[in-house]
């Protein structure tokens, strides 16, 4: 995927981030570093998933928009004119070959694995979950 940012002073960068997910934030750590201390280390993510791009708001004092519109928890999936706005910054996301969105053909299927039973009424926890015998300590 691509992601075209534009700051407030109108200079513009643009990223190609090979992975399905990219994160945004001040923090050293993510695929965008955005400067501001307005901007939380970790604010937002893009992800491509089957249905097409994503936005996840992962909090901050600035609140995460898409079309000058709060993000509440994710906004998706993005049109080709949509606009994420993070602080003075705007971001446009595209498939790397002009598409708005990645093919569903290309997204691997998601395969459900079902939850484990639950444990039966008054079952003891595995052992692995006990003290060692020289954790436990006589009262005194």
């Amino acid at each position: 995927m691509k992601l075209l940012v534009t700051d407030g002073k109108g200079g513009r960068q643009e990223f190609d981030i090979a992975q399905d997910a990219a994160t945004i934030g001040r923090g050293d750590g993510n695929a965008i570093v955005l400067k501001g201390w307005t901007i939380g280390r970790h604010q937002a993510t893009v992800e491509a998933r089957a249905a097409g791009f994503f936005v996840v708001d992962q909090g901050g004092m600035t609140v995460t928009e898409v079309n000058g519109k709060a993000v509440d928890k994710e906004f998706g999936p993005l049109a080709a004119t949509d606009r994420i706005g993070i602080g003075s910054y705007q971001i446009s996301v595209s498939g790397g070959n002009g598409a708005a969105a990645p093919s569903a053909a290309a997204a691997p299927a998601a395969i459900a694995v079902p939850a484990p039973p639950p444990p039966p009424p008054g079952a003891v926890p595995p052992p692995s979950f006990l003290a060692p015998p020289e954790a436990i300590k006589p009262a005194a």
